[in-house]
């Protein structure tokens, strides 16, 4: 699964018009990303060597992967703007809470009641997670009138990769085969944000006046 997540919530102005909200109560400018992702991947490989005219060989395999990339972007701005709640507060905040999960199960079964000369299963699975996020809670070149003034941000996503493998061989008892063997293989991964796009958590108040009581 690949996508690309953007939750925006902006009080914003220009430089020569500031946008005023004005009130008796509160003010709340609040942006959420509560997303649920998932992906899942599994497969059975079934070999048999029930009869003796069957070829004397069992080969299984079986593979399985799932993957979730995600580009996260969650903002709650004030910016150019007078915010008056004088005996109020104003809250700005920002927060991610997305689960990503990815799964996958790969399994591999032999049944023989006849000798052979070789048995061979395999199995494996691989998942992923890749996220890249982005928190910002900000007020910029404004100003704020109130009794208080709140600005968090908050990342508190999780992320979740499972993987797992089963190989399994029944052999019938006495010489059996010559050569039998049976392999799983499993790896999961996380990977969060990058050295050229790491993951961000900010909140900030930045070139604004602020008038609390």
């Amino acid at each position: 699964v690949t996508g690309v997540q953007t939750c925006a919530l902006p009080i914003s102005g220009s430089s020569s018009t500031a946008t005023t909200v004005s009130t008796t109560g509160d003010i709340v400018v609040a942006a959420n990303d509560s997303s649920t992702i998932g992906a899942g991947a599994g497969q059975v490989n079934l070999s048999f060597l029930m009869k003796e005219d069957d070829e004397p060989f069992t080969i299984a395999a079986a593979a399985a992967a799932a993957a979730n990339t995600v580009n996260q972007s969650v903002s709650a701005s004030v910016e150019t703007a007078t915010l008056s709640a004088p005996t109020g507060s104003i809250e700005v905040s920002a927060e991610a809470e997305s689960s990503l999960t990815a799964s996958a199960v790969g399994v591999a079964f032999t049944l023989a009641t006849q000798a052979s000369f070789l048995n061979l299963d395999g199995a494996g699975s691989g998942t992923s997670n890749t996220l890249t996020s982005s928190v910002l809670a900000e007020v910029a070149d404004s100003t704020v009138n109130a009794g208080s003034l709140a600005v968090t941000a908050t990342d508190s996503t999780t992320v979740e990769a499972s993987a797992g493998t089963l190989a399994i061989q029944v052999l019938p008892s006495g010489p059996g085969a010559a050569f039998s063997m049976a392999v799983g293989v499993s790896i999961a991964e996380n990977t969060l944000g990058s050295s050229s796009t790491p993951n961000q958590v900010v909140a900030q108040v930045v070139d604004s006046t602020l008038n609390l009581s």
